[in-house]
Formats: C-alpha cells, structure tokens, sequence
C-alpha cells in the first residue's frame, strides 16, 4: 500500500482548524461519564469502548497494548467536540514486556483500513493500556503523543484494566490535560430525531410513554446492580476488594523492606569494622608487640568480597586502591547489586533504594541504559552507595 506524499501533513495528522469546524451535533442519549465542566467535549461510540475493553481484557498476564482512535471534530451551539466512533487496535505493536510502542507494520494496517472505509474519518487520537500502573501518561507517553498525535483534536485515553481506572486527556498549552469527563453513547437513531420534528405526540402516545418512565428507572437500577458491568455496584466492589489487597500487599513488602535494610545496615556496620581492622593489622610495624591470637572460633579479619541479603539485593565490599602490603589506600568501595523484578521501574528502583526517584536518570547512566522507561526482569543493576567513592562514579 503506497503512503501518501510528505509534502503536506502526514494522512493521519490532517483535519480541520478550530476556527474552521463543519457544522454538527451531539448525539442524544449519552451516558456522562466524570464531570461535564470540560473545555472540549468527547463523545465515545459504545461500540469503540468495547473494542478497547476487549483488547485490555485479552491478555494474562496483562500488557500493555493499544491503537488509534477513528472520528470526526465538529462544533454545535455550544462550540466544539469531538466524536471517537472507532478504534483500532495494533496488530503488531504490543510488545512481550515493556511499554506499548507503534510499528511501521501497525502503520501500514491503519492506512490500509483508513482508505478502505473511505478515507473521510480523522485519527483523533490514540489509545493504550497500563496494567497496575494507573491512567497518567507517563514521559514515554508524551513523547508518542507529540510525535504522531500533536494536533489539538487529537485525543489520548489511557486505561488501566487492573485498577479499573481510564483517563481522557487533550492538548492545552502545549500539555497533555486530563478531561474531568466525557460521553459514551450508543448509535444516534434517525427515528429519534424525525421524532423530535413530528410535531405534538398523541394523547395515547403521551400516556404511553409516562407509563414508560418507571420501567427506564426500574431497568435504570437493575443495571446499577447487575455484575461486571463498568460502574455497577459489584464491579465497583470487586475493585474496592482488590484495591484493599493490593494495600496489604504494598504493607508487606514494606515491612520487608525495612527488615532488608535494617540488615544492609548491620552488614555495611560489620564490613566496615573488619576492612579498619584489616588496615590497622597490615600497617604495624615488623617486630611490634602484637595481641594474643585470635581462638579458633573467632574468624579471621578480612574484607568480603560480597554480602548476600534476602532477596533481589547484594552488597558488593572492595577495596578502592592498594597501599603498601596490599592494604586499602583510598577508603572503601560499597555497591549494591539489584536484581529487577516484574514491575519494576528505574523511577521506583531509585526512590526506593537511592531515596531519590529523579535519581533514575543517573542510574541508567551507570549501568549504561539507554531507554530509562525500558528495563527487563533479570537485569542485574549497580546501585552506589556513597561510602569513600562518589556515588556516580562507575567502577570501571
């Protein structure tokens, strides 16, 4: 399939100025969804929701995977909106581990379907998923944004399947803005509207539909009820469950946190007093009086090459320089060894074990990475400590 020429805006960059909208309306019978104080209106077809929906749900574990947004940016009375009527997921960039990226294959896939149903909707955004990590974009996030969806009706909707959370957010000034809501509708039906210009409804129709509006508010409260729905009071259960969970579970790896450092301290402690013990030994004098011997069950004084605590953490004790005899001269090296573990982020490495999480930038610096928002299960990481070296000098 030939892409069209460079010369003009790319095929999925090109729309309407915002001084220049066509005419159009909102569609009647949409479900609010958040708050209706928005400075641009969104209205997402029902039927796109559930593609998205579907392609979160699709995967287990759960990835990140994602896909453009199909519709068209129109104004009303009440000034513009946009309408997202489809979205299309991407065939090939859902990667294995790591956050969710484009391929020139899933390019070719949307143009490809973009020109077969017509070429006359816009791309008016993206949309992607962050299982367990919540629905703000992160730096990655914006950098795809502005690189394919910069004009300002183009739209990024983020959802978290696991936390059963989404955000809408917009270009203003030049940043991405969450949406404090938008609408969700089903298709706007023509018989409505040659309804609403038929002129006066029968006084039989009229009692008809008054005898209707219990039923809408009975079914109203059934689908309030109903599980799994989005919304309903099970799912909104289920998450409070899960989410309780989860607190528990961050309690407890916090506990063993501080259990983990409580012991890294007695072990750089030990360390510590057994490389001056060394010291003090190598440099006395030849002849010197020296103390009785050490028993047999005492250990002898020496430098550990590393100290393994529970879990993904190694403390790593060298030498900086050799003095005379093969002792220390410039002080002692202490480093940490982390083992990266599903979930795991540089940003939340370097809070965790730097005590600073825009330290992250230095970290990958050190261990040479040279995707910060990348890394994989396994990676063995250097974590300084600032023990007689700089903590980013890398020991080379």
């Amino acid at each position: 399939m030939a892409m069209p020429e460079q010369s003009s805006p790319p095929w999925h960059r090109r729309g309407p100025r915002k001084d220049a909208l066509p005419p159009g309306r909102a569609p009647s019978g949409a479900r609010l969804v958040g708050r209706d104080a928005v400075p641009l209106r969104v209205y997402l077809r029902r039927a796109a929701w559930d593609v998205i929906d579907q392609l979160a749900a699709a995967h287990e574990p759960p990835r990140e995977a994602g896909g453009v947004l199909l519709g068209r940016a129109c104004r009303d009375e009440e000034g513009p909106l946009i309408l997202v009527e489809d979205a299309l997921p991407s065939p090939h960039g859902s990667p294995v581990l790591g956050p969710f990226r484009f391929a020139q294959q899933d390019w070719d896939f949307f143009y490809a379907r973009w020109r077969r149903q017509g070429a006359r909707q816009l791309v008016v955004g993206w949309f992607h998923t962050h299982p367990g990590y919540g629905a703000r974009p992160t730096s990655y996030d914006h950098i795809l944004a502005e690189r394919y969806f910069p004009e300002w009706w183009q739209l990024t909707y983020i959802i978290d399947p696991v936390n059963m959370r989404q955000g809408m957010f917009h270009w203003q000034d030049g940043e991405l803005t969450p949406l404090a809501g938008f609408w969700v509708y089903d298709e706007d039906s023509a018989a409505a509207a040659a309804a609403r210009t038929a002129g006066p409804i029968p006084v039989r129709r009229r009692r008809a539909a008054a005898l209707g509006w219990p039923l809408v508010l009975l079914l109203l409260a059934a689908f309030a009820w109903l599980p799994g729905l989005p919304g309903s009071l099970p799912a909104l259960r289920q998450a409070l469950a899960r989410q309780e969970s989860e607190a528990a579970q961050l309690m407890a790896e916090l506990h063993a946190l501080k259990a983990r450092h409580a012991t890294l301290q007695q072990a750089l402690a030990g360390a510590r007093q057994r490389s001056l013990a060394a010291a003090a030994s190598a440099n006395e004098p030849v002849g010197a009086a020296r103390p009785a011997a050490p028993s047999a069950a005492a250990p002898a004084a020496a430098v550990p090459a590393a100290v393994v605590l529970p879990g993904p953490v190694a403390v790593t004790v060298g030498p900086v320089g050799n003095g005379p005899n093969g002792s220390p001269a410039g002080g002692t090296h202490y480093e940490l060894r982390y083992v990266v573990r599903e979930g795991d982020t540089l940003w939340r490495i370097s809070g965790q074990l730097l005590g600073d999480p825009l330290a992250y930038a230095r970290l990958a610096d050190l261990n040479r990475i040279a995707n910060p928002d990348f890394i994989l299960p396994g990676w063995e990481l250097r974590i300084p400590l600032a023990a007689g070296t700089p903590a980013d000098s890398p020991d080379d």
